[in-house]
């Protein structure tokens, strides 16, 4: 009977420790949710990288909002795509962007610029996938190639 009685009040105890922590986990999400996402200035991150480590991708923003768990919202990015040796492939310049580092993607809908040797292609609105190895600039096109020798190589791209 005694035992019983033991039984009861840990039984208790542990449905009490169940409800607190439930509560804790609610109140420390909701905090989380309050909490206001302060803009970085000058952020800079790898996107990709090679099988050894160098870096593919690099992503820079004059300004930037970066939520934990969420897609970063930046103005002012500078995407560059380099080789392995380090030597710069191609520069995409956005007005705007969100970008997923967990999908490898990118999306703006401001005016974009894309440089490679031999080209510049400008637009407005813009979708990027680093997974697919693909940049759509969605309207307002223009293309200018130059009489480089850089530019035998242009059309490797695409």
């Amino acid at each position: 009977m005694i035992l019983d009685g033991v039984r009861s009040r840990h039984a208790a105890l542990s449905g009490t420790a169940i409800i607190a922590a439930v509560l804790l986990f609610a109140v420390l999400e909701r905090m989380q949710a309050d909490t206001p996402v302060l803009p970085l200035s000058g952020l800079r991150f790898p996107m990709e990288h090679y099988p050894d480590g160098t870096i593919r991708t690099l992503i820079h923003a004059r300004r930037a909002e970066a939520p934990p768990g969420k897609p970063v919202t930046a103005e002012g990015v500078t995407v560059t795509i380099m080789q392995p040796d380090g030597i710069v492939e191609t520069t995409l310049i956005m007005q705007d962007c969100i970008i997923d580092r967990e999908r490898q993607t990118a999306e703006s809908a401001g005016d974009v610029m894309m440089e490679r040797p031999g080209a510049v292609i400008t637009g407005k609105g813009m979708t990027w996938s680093g997974a697919d190895e693909k940049i759509l600039i969605k309207s307002n096109v223009k293309v200018v190639l130059s009489r480089s020798s850089d530019a035998k190589n242009l059309f490797s791209i695409f």
